[in-house]
């Protein structure tokens, strides 16, 4: 059995910063900095409203892409 990270997908901002964003977790423990600056407040909150509206979605596709 193959282990995997939590669902998950990066979000960049070149030059400035990366986040790991674990989108099945709540939204003080969902990111986590690859590198760089932590983003403004307001840059998390509009990441985390994202990930609540397409919740669903994200998980499918994370599962395709697992069992591929």
């Amino acid at each position: 059995m193959t282990m995997h990270d939590p669902p998950h997908f990066h979000v960049k901002r070149d030059g400035e910063w990366e986040l790991k964003v674990n989108f099945i977790e709540a939204a003080e423990r969902m990111f986590e900095l690859q590198w760089g600056d932590p983003p403004k407040s307001k840059t998390l909150k509009q990441i985390a409203k994202t990930v609540r509206e397409h919740r669903g979605a994200l998980l499918a596709e994370w599962e395709q892409g697992v069992s591929r």
